[in-house]
């Protein structure tokens, strides 16, 4: 069984853009295309060892993360990934969510086909993970995300 993602304030759990360091924005809030402000996104980073998420404004900002150890199963992957979209997206509203998989991608992005590393196996992730939390998600392999 894969440990919970860290407590806010735990060692190696969620941290914000204040107390890691990361970049600021500059200048007036992003907007979308239509000069609304846009909502931040959720990335998802899943690798072979541990899972690191993040909410992240238009202009780069990293408002919230956190991270946990990965799961071995098909299940307890899409459920921590579940968990860490419902912790993040109670902090912040989000508009989607991205995923990051280290493994063989279709090249319509729509299924991971294998990632030895991972659980998955010609799996439809984004649509079974959008369907998890209600959110439009997205997924592209590691290097290019």
């Amino acid at each position: 069984m894969t440990p919970p993602a860290q407590p806010a304030g735990a060692p190696g759990g969620n941290t914000t853009a204040a107390d890691a360091g990361a970049p600021q924005a500059n200048g007036p809030a992003a907007s979308d295309r239509a000069g609304r402000p846009a909502l931040p996104t959720i990335g998802i980073d899943i690798g072979g060892t541990s899972v690191r998420a993040a909410v992240v404004d238009a202009g780069g900002t990293i408002l919230h993360s956190t991270r946990a150890g990965t799961p071995r199963t098909v299940p307890g992957t899409e459920s921590l990934l579940a968990e860490m979209i419902a912790d993040l997206s109670a902090r912040q509203p989000v508009s989607a969510v991205g995923l990051a998989v280290a493994g063989f991608i279709s090249t319509d992005r729509t299924r991971v086909m294998f990632a030895p590393h991972l659980a998955w196996r010609d799996a439809p992730v984004p649509e079974r993970m959008s369907q998890l939390v209600g959110l439009p998600v997205v997924m592209d392999h590691d290097v290019n995300s």
